[in-house]
């Protein structure tokens, strides 16, 4: 499903990717991993991807927008559990960082695009993608690896209570 922010969608997600961007390099959180991508590029495109999603699903987003360890990024109203990753490859996979825990989630929900133009491209539920031989080695970690072609459609998500 296409999504595309307004102008003030688009100014929150800026404000919570400065926000994460700063309070990360405070914490010398330095993103284990070599990105091709800018870091503040890439919260810009992980806030935005977060509002895409929360969009899709009608729920307001969580504006705890520092930084922080385990939860997930947004519940929907019927209380599925949502962990988004979003990616500028249309047809990206999602990467689950190996220090998250099965726990802080229900489901896994791919956005791709870049500001303001999202596509929320497909879910898997978080025990299918944190299985021991979906983790696998990225650049400078390890991280569980879900394919594109293996995502569950958008029409077929858990209970979200979208009316």
């Amino acid at each position: 499903m296409e999504i595309q922010l307004s102008e003030i969608e688009q100014m929150l997600a800026l404000t919570m990717a400065n926000r994460r961007f700063v309070e990360n390099r405070q914490r010398t959180n330095r993103d284990n991993d070599v990105q091709t991508m800018h870091h503040y590029q890439m919260e810009i495109e992980g806030a935005g991807g977060e509002l895409a999603a929360a969009k899709f699903f009608k729920v307001f987003p969580s504006l705890d927008n520092g930084c922080r360890k385990g939860g997930c990024d947004l519940v929907t109203r019927s209380k599925v559990r949502v962990e988004v990753k979003t990616t500028v490859h249309k047809r990206g996979k999602i990467l689950v960082n190996n220090w998250k825990e099965v726990e802080d989630s229900d489901i896994v929900v791919l956005v791709t695009g870049t500001m303001p133009n999202y596509t929320v491209a497909g879910w898997a539920y978080t025990h299918e993608v944190m299985r021991e031989e979906n983790r696998k080695p990225q650049k400078q970690y390890l991280a569980y690896e879900w394919l594109h072609d293996d995502l569950h459609p958008m029409s077929e998500a858990p209970v979200v209570d979208n009316d």
